[in-house]
């Protein structure tokens, strides 16, 4: 649920290398606000590694900011099976 302490950024469609700076200006802009920051990613069909360094480099900048940065998936969905072939997560069964 969105309130006044998150905002939320929509990532869609196929994402990789050729994204990853739009993606990362998008997720600065929130960053820098201080609030929580929920990053949709159930719309997303493709996605490489470099998007999924870019997502665990903003959670550590959102940490050391004292904020949070989550994910919003759904289960099977493209980011969660991508970290799950990384090594990122555990395969959910």
């Amino acid at each position: 649920m969105n309130d006044a302490r998150e905002m939320t950024v929509k990532l869609e469609g196929t994402l990789g290398l050729r994204n990853v700076q739009q993606v990362c200006r998008s997720l600065e802009e929130v960053l820098e606000s201080g609030k929580t920051v929920a990053v949709d990613v159930r719309e997303v069909v493709e996605v490489d590694i470099s998007v999924l360094q870019l997502l665990i480099a903003a959670r550590v900048s959102a940490m050391q900011r004292g904020a949070e940065l989550r994910l919003v998936t759904a289960r099977g969905d493209a980011v969660q099976t991508a970290m799950e072939r990384a090594g990122l997560l555990e395969a959910q069964q």
